[in-house]
C-alpha cells in the first residue's frame, strides 16, 4: 500500500477526498474503496470519473444497506432496485470492480497491484480466457467447475499450442486447457514452466495461472515457485499463482513469489474472481461517465448530483420541459397526463381518455376503438392491479356500459378508457431516487414478473443505446425478447430507445420526482408500448 485510510464517520473530511489524494500520485495502480455510504457524491464521482479515465482499476467492497434502497417502495422500480441498487449503478457507471467479501477484495487488489501493468490481449474489447495448470486431475475439473459459476472463460487455445503440450506431457496426459501436467513427477520445474510459458503464448490466453496447493513440501522441493518464476520471466502477460487453501500456504514460499511480482492468490474462488476482474478490466472500452469532472454540478457542493453535462438548451428542448412539467402537474388528476408524459420523451404509450360518466366512456371507446381497457382513476391508488381496477377485453358499448357501473361502483367515476396493446414480453422501466447519487433507471421484468423475480438491471443516467442493449442482456428474460419457444423477436431498437428516452426524462425532470414506472411496457415484433405508468411527484424539495 502506498496509502491506506481508515476514513471513520468522515465528519471533517471524506473519503473522495482521500481517493483525489492518492489518484494524484504517481504510483497509485489500482485503487480499492470499502464503503457504507455514498458521502460527497459529486466529488466520489468526479474522481471514480478521472481514474476510468486514466485506466486505473477501482474496486468496490460494500458494506450495510444504501437508504436509496429502502426509498419509493410505492413504486414498482423502488422495491425492485432494492437496497443494492444505488451501488450497482455507480459500478456500471463508472467500470468499477466489485467484490462481495475481503477474500476477493484482497485477492484482486493484489492481481491488480502486481499484474495488472501486463497485457494480455491486443486491443479493448478483445478478452478470450485464462489457461491454468495443474498438478491434479481432480483439481483440473474442479477449477473448471469454479470457473464457470464465477463468469472466467477458459480460452480455446490453438492446435500449435496442442501439439507443443503434447510434446511435453507423460503419456495418456490430454494437452487441453485447464491442463494437467502431473505424471511421473520428473523434472518438475522445467515441466511446469515450459507449460506455463506455452499456454502463455497462445494468442488467445489472456493471462496464465499454476493453480497448485503452495504448502510446505516434507522433502523442501521448490519446483512450483521456480516454475511460476521462470515463466514469468518469458512471458509479458499476467501469471499468478492459485493455491486452494489459505490456511495452508507455506508463507515463506508465498513471500518469495511477491517478492518478484507474482501475486498468490488464496483460494480457487477467489482467485478465479480477481482474474474475471482483471480480464474485464483489459478487455473494457471507455466507460460513458454522467457528467464528467469539474461539471457545474460537481463545483456546486457535496450534495450536488451530477446529471447530463449542462449546455445551452434549444427553444424545442425548453419547450418540452415546460410541456412535462404541466403534464406532471396533471398526473395527480388523471393517469392519461401520465401516459401523455412519457410521449414526450419518445416512449410510445397506449391511447388513453379520462371519463366521468357512461356516456363519455362509450364516446372514448368509439375514438381509440374497440377492444379496450377499463381502468380506474382514481387519485392514490398507486396499484391499479391491485385493487381490482382494470378490466380487461371489452369489446362492445353493452360491455363497456356494465364495466364502468361495476367499476365506478366499488372506485368512484374517475377512469380512463385505453386502447388495447398487442401482445408481447413485458417489461418493467423505472425511475427511483437515491439519496446520493439522485435519479437511477431500472429495467427489469415486468407484468406479474415484476414481483416473483428479481429480475433487474440499474444505471444512472444519461443511458445511450448500447448502454440499454447492455442492461437488456442482463435479464433473465432477454431469452423472451429474443423469441423463445417459436415466438416472435420483440424489436429490441424500439425497446432501447424507450430506455434512452425514460434516461432524458430523468435527466431533465429528476429534481421533480421521486418515482417514475412504467408497467408493463409490452414489446412485441413491431415496437415498444407503455401500458401503465406510475409517477411519484417530489415534494420539500
Amino acid at each position: 500500500f502506498t496509502l491506506a485510510v481508515s476514513s471513520g464517520q468522515e465528519l471533517v473530511t471524506a473519503a473522495p477526498s482521500y481517493l483525489s489524494y492518492a489518484l494524484d500520485q504517481p504510483e497509485t495502480r489500482v485503487l480499492a474503496l470499502v464503503l457504507e455510504a455514498v458521502r460527497q457524491p459529486g466529488q466520489l464521482r468526479d474522481v471514480l470519473a478521472s481514474a476510468a479515465g486514466r485506466g486505473i482499476p477501482v474496486v468496490l467492497l460494500t458494506a450495510g444497506s444504501s437508504a436509496g434502497g429502502r426509498a419509493m417502495v410505492a413504486a414498482h422500480s423502488g422495491a425492485l432496485a432494492g437496497t443494492d441498487g444505488a451501488w450497482e449503478a455507480l459500478t456500471r457507471a463508472y467500470g468499477l470492480h466489485r467484490a462481495f467479501d475481503l477474500a476477493e477484495l484482497a485477492d484482486t487488489l493484489e492481481l491488480f497491484s502486481l499484474q495488472g501493468s501486463r497485457r494480455g490481449r491486443t486491443g479493448p474489447g478483445s478478452v478470450r480466457g485464462i489457461a491454468t495448470v495443474h498438478d491434479s486431475g481432480l483439481e483440473r475439473a474442479h477449477a473448471a467447475d469454479v470457473a464457470e459459476h464465477a463468469g472466467v472463460p477458459f480460452a480455446a487455445i490453438s492446435d500449435q499450442t496442442r501439439a507443443r503440450l503434447q510434446e511435453l506431457l507423460d503419456p495418456g496426459l490430454l494437452p487441453a486447457n485447464p491442463l494437467d501436467v502431473w505424471g511421473t513427477g520428473a523434472d518438475t520445474r522445467e515441466l511446469f514452466g515450459e507449460c506455463l510459458v506455452t499456454l502463455a503464448r497462445d494468442e488467445s490466453v489472456d493471462a496464465v495461472a499454476l493453480a497448485v496447493d503452495l504448502v510446505p513440501e516434507l522433502d523442501g522441493d521448490d519446483s512450483y515457485q521456480l516454475a511460476a518464476l521462470d515463466a514469468a520471466e518469458l512471458t509479458a502477460k499476467p501469471i499468478a499463482l492459485i493455491s486452494n487453501l489459505a490456511c495452508a500456504i507455506d508463507q515463506a514460499a508465498a513471500a518469495t513469489l511477491r517478492g518478484s511480482g507474482i501475486p498468490v492468490l488464496e483460494g480457487m474462488r477467489t482467485g478465479m474472481l480477481a482474474l474475471r476482474h482483471l480480464l474485464d478490466h483489459q478487455g473494457r472500452t471507455q466507460p460513458t461517465k454522467p457528467g464528467g469532472p469539474g461539471d457545474a454540478a460537481s463545483r456546486a457542493g457535496n450534495d450536488a448530483v451530477i446529471g447530463p453535462a449542462a449546455g445551452p438548451a434549444s427553444p424545442g428542448a425548453i419547450g418540452r420541459l415546460a410541456r412535462a412539467r404541466e403534464l406532471l402537474a396533471q398526473g395527480e388528476r388523471t393517469g392519461a397526463a401520465q401516459l401523455a408524459l412519457l410521449r414526450e420523451y419518445g416512449i410510445p404509450a397506449v391511447r388513453a381518455e379520462q371519463v366521468a360518466t357512461a356516456d363519455e366512456a362509450v364516446a372514448a371507446a368509439a375514438r381509440i376503438g374497440y377492444p379496450v381497457v377499463l381502468k380506474t382513476d382514481r387519485p392514490g391508488i398507486a396499484h391499479k392491479s391491485d385493487a381490482g381496477g382494470v378490466i380487461l377485453r371489452i369489446t362492445s358499448d353493452e360491455q363497456l356500459v356494465a364495466a364502468y357501473a361495476e367499476l365506478t361502483a366499488r372506485l368512484g367515476p374517475a377512469a380512463l378508457v385505453c386502447e388495447t396493446a398487442s401482445p408481447g414480453t413485458e417489461l418493467a422501466l423505472g425511475v427511483v431516487r437515491d439519496p446520493a447519487l439522485g435519479p437511477m433507471i431500472v429495467v427489469g421484468a415486468g407484468g406479474v414478473l415484476v414481483e416473483l423475480i428479481a429480475d433487474r438491471a440499474v444505471a444512472l443516467p444519461p443511458v445511450s443505446q448500447e448502454q440499454a442493449a447492455a442492461l437488456l442482456g442482463e435479464l433473465k428474460v432477454r431469452a423472451l425478447l429474443a423469441g423463445a419457444r417459436g415466438g416472435k423477436p420483440a424489436d429490441l431498437g424500439a425497446v432501447t430507445r424507450a430506455i434512452t428516452g425514460l434516461a432524458e426524462l430523468a435527466g431533465e425532470l429528476g429534481e421533480d420526482i421521486d418515482a417514475l414506472d412504467i408497467n408493463p411496457l409490452v414489446c412485441g415484433p413491431h415496437g415498444a408500448v407503455a401500458v401503465d405508468a406510475l409517477v411519484i411527484r417530489r415534494t420539500g424539495h
